[in-house]
């Protein structure tokens, strides 16, 4: 039951839907839109009143609470996610010239620090050392790392 439901409103207040409310409730969940709703109403009912006052409300009966997900736990030390793109053209620093530079972000799951580094060049050896680099930084290595966004290396 609603909460408009146990209230009583005046007459020029209510929706000209509520005497079909049932009905209509049905054929929202069915999936219906509101459209084909107006259509039989009108139809088989002899709705009086204009599309919009439907619309309104099956877009009300349509609300619902966000979706919930499930957090993900890690431990100390578990798990990396390692992100690895392609930055906006910025001036590099001893030419001169606008070129675009390589982002690389790994991050650990359980604290959420980050090590942060752009590079210029983009190879396997630089890849590599990234994560070395990375590692060192957070006084050793996960058990594993997720590799996210590998276009282009």
């Amino acid at each position: 039951m609603s909460p408009e439901a146990g209230r009583r409103l005046p007459a020029t207040a209510r929706s000209a839907c509520e005497p079909h409310r049932d009905w209509i409730e049905a054929q929202v969940r069915l999936g219906r839109n509101a459209v084909a709703i107006y259509q039989e109403l009108v139809d088989h009912d002899g709705f009086a009143s204009r599309y919009n006052s439907v619309k309104r409300f099956c877009r009300h009966l349509k609300r619902r609470e966000p979706e919930q997900f499930g957090r993900l736990e890690f431990g100390p030390g578990e798990e990396a996610q390692v992100d690895y793109g392609e930055g906006a053209a910025t001036r590099h620093p001893t030419s001169g010239t606008y070129r675009k530079p390589r982002l690389f972000v790994m991050t650990l799951r359980y604290s959420r620090r980050s090590f942060r580094q752009v590079v210029w060049k983009s190879s396997a050896e630089t890849w590599a050392r990234l994560h070395e680099e990375a590692f060192r930084d957070f006084g050793g290595c996960v058990q594993y790392c997720v590799l996210d966004n590998l276009t282009g290396c």
